[in-house]
């Protein structure tokens, strides 16, 4: 059963969406006649249904279809895969040039929801969600490198706004959307974006990280950056609940940046990081998530006993002389670092600086990516 409401006219076709019993719900195309009518793509393959939708361009003010294409030949479209979920397509008319802009929320999770949509010349506005942000307004150009978030209406962490591009008045794309402040009401305002929204001034190559005696090593590079201001280090223990651990500033003649989280908790499984891009007008958007996990073996061991006022000793089995052992409060403050000269031994540690009944972490972490630690009760 065809579905022309849900159509569009590119490249001397009629794409529409229809339903058959061995294809499911997918989108055709058609040149009006029987044999030029046929199946275009099957996105979830076999009887699935992907449930393509057809983002129809419209006129930059109150309603009308517009015919015109965007950048003149392509349309976009939402679509639903097993391994993607819900995401962000666009289509030339053609197989080669149809593809995934990007699958915004990774994995099988739906990163479309909300089908609000809102063609400019040069972008589409549409609503999408993310683990870090919730559902709020994206911008795309029909690449991946350049769609991201435009709007973060409610900041709360995973907690979106539902922002909906609505018209472009003069040269300012107006949007609704509940910033939050409203509470359970959920109450949307307006907003405006003013004339045409520049993108980050900066472009990022990579990002990544390693596993360090000395802490986890983060590294990343950039290519090209004008009017930017800093990058600000988060970090999570869960994947989803970050907080900034510290800033590196932006120097004009570097390309490539690090830095060392040696503030290393003791009880996650796995270290989350990501960065926040700051330009010099405080404009921001985060980049991709590092994971770095950890693995333990059983020829390494530390044990503390108490040595006394103020002094604690430290006995070790290590499987490499030069490991450091750390001094931690249990906000993860680092209050003394010694360097262990033998692989098998015993270190006597002063702790006359800090205050008796003062509960610590003594943490080793071995060359090979070991964290071992023992807490105790300074006497």
């Amino acid at each position: 059963m065809p579905n022309i409401v849900n159509s569009i006219e590119a490249n001397g076709a009629l794409f529409f969406t229809a339903f058959t019993q061995e294809h499911g719900l997918e989108l055709w195309q058609t040149d009006g006649t029987p044999a030029g009518t046929k199946l275009f793509l099957d996105i979830e393959p076999g009887a699935g249904i992907s449930y393509p939708f057809i983002f129809k361009p419209f006129y930059n003010g109150f309603g009308g279809l517009n015919r015109q294409l965007y950048q003149g030949n392509k349309f976009f479209f939402s679509a639903f895969n097993g391994s993607t979920g819900f995401e962000l397509y666009v289509s030339d008319g053609t197989l080669p040039g149809t593809k995934m802009v990007k699958d915004i929320y990774p994995g099988y999770f739906d990163g479309l929801q909300n089908l609000s949509f809102f063609y400019t010349r040069d972008h589409l506005y549409f609503n999408a969600q993310t683990p870090d942000h919730g559902d709020e307004l994206w911008r795309t150009d029909g690449t991946a490198g350049n769609t991201r978030l435009t709007a973060d209406l409610n900041t709360f962490p995973g907690i979106g706004s539902k922002a909906s591009p609505v018209v472009i008045v003069g040269n300012r794309l107006l949007i609704t959307g509940d910033d939050g402040d409203s509470g359970p009401a959920a109450l949307h305002d307006l907003y405006a974006l003013n004339g045409i929204e520049q993108p980050l001034p900066i472009r990022m190559t990579s990002f990544t990280g390693t596993t360090l005696p000395a802490g986890n090593l983060l590294q990343w590079s950039v290519a090209q950056a004008t009017g930017f201001s800093r990058f600000e280090v988060w970090r999570s223990y869960d994947g989803s609940n970050f907080q900034k651990i510290g800033t590196v500033a932006y120097q004009p003649a570097l390309a490539n940046y690090q830095y060392t989280d040696n503030a290393l908790p003791l009880d996650a499984a796995a270290i989350y990081y990501k960065l926040k891009l700051v330009d010099a007008s405080g404009s921001a958007q985060f980049t991709h998530v590092v994971m770095l996990g950890r693995t333990k073996r059983n020829h390494n061991s530390i044990k503390v006993a108490q040595a006394g006022s103020s002094n604690i000793q430290l006995i070790y089995n290590l499987h490499k002389p030069g490991e450091r052992a750390k001094i931690l409060d249990l906000q993860g403050r680092i209050l003394q670092s010694i360097q262990l000269p033998q692989a098998v031994g015993s270190q006597m540690i002063h702790l006359s600086h800090i205050t008796r009944g003062a509960v610590l972490l003594v943490v080793v972490r071995t060359a090979d990516g070991e964290i071992l630690s023992e807490k105790t009760l300074l006497q």
